[in-house]
């Protein structure tokens, strides 16, 4: 087999077994290709993407991204699909809860605040601890950022696609079915699902409506999980 992987990637690939790794340039089209069979992609869009179908042995493509629906147009028929599942649990549950603790406790205010040289007056500000969170899309990126709540004291809901067992974190698994009578229930919503076809526009106008008006829902999944117009209507 041979796979051809960005020269930023070649030092952490390494060597694999009974496999010729060559590298080669974002920019340009990767050499050998009547040879390659694995092409693996940086966590950005490279360039080259869209000519997969000039590889006549490729049989996989290996993203360098969680999601993956934007390369589905650019696969020739036959080639198999991994997106870089694991690889960003870390960061990303770091920034949902970065971004959940900024809305709570108002940091964009004393952000915009410093720069005038001005200081809000005093006020309660919302926590995390003891708030309810439900995490819709529970693979792997909600189990880390289910990691990270339960250590704020908060009380997590897991959706995903079917109901299961719980893990370390969570009681149980809930259906997507339930987000109906698990919604009113939220204090914060955290979206980690992938895009796809049962999962985009999930959370439109019937579902945000079942959220308390001063709920709170942080999107690090894909946007058009979140129906943009009905967003701003119940935002408004």
């Amino acid at each position: 087999m041979t796979a051809t992987v960005p020269s930023s990637l070649r030092e952490a690939v390494g060597e694999v077994d009974r496999m010729q790794i060559l590298t080669w340039d974002l920019a340009e089209a990767p050499v050998h290709r009547e040879e390659i069979n694995v092409v693996v992609l940086p966590a950005w869009n490279a360039p080259w993407i869209k000519r997969l179908d000039e590889l006549p042995r490729l049989c996989a493509l290996q993203l360098g991204s969680a999601g993956h629906e934007h390369a589905l147009r650019f696969l020739p028929p036959g080639v198999d699909l991994a997106p870089a599942v694991g690889v960003h649990n870390t960061a990303t549950a770091e920034m949902a809860l970065t971004l959940m603790l900024a809305a709570q406790r108002d940091i964009p205010d004393f952000v915009r605040g410093q720069a005038k040289g001005t200081w809000p007056a005093p006020t309660l500000r919302r926590s995390l601890a003891d708030r309810t969170a439900v995490i819709f899309g529970y693979g792997s990126i909600g189990r880390a950022l289910s990691a990270r709540l339960r250590a704020c004291e908060v009380d997590v809901i897991a959706v995903a696609s079917a109901a299961r067992g719980g893990d370390d974190y969570v009681d149980q698994v809930y259906a997507a079915s339930s987000l109906p009578d698990l919604l009113p229930r939220a204090d914060v919503v955290a979206i980690t699902a992938p895009l796809t076809p049962t999962t985009r526009g999930t959370f439109g106008a019937q579902m945000l409506s079942l959220l308390p008006d001063d709920a709170l829902v942080v999107n690090v999944g894909r946007g058009p999980i979140v129906d943009t117009d009905a967003l701003l209507a119940e935002c408004r």
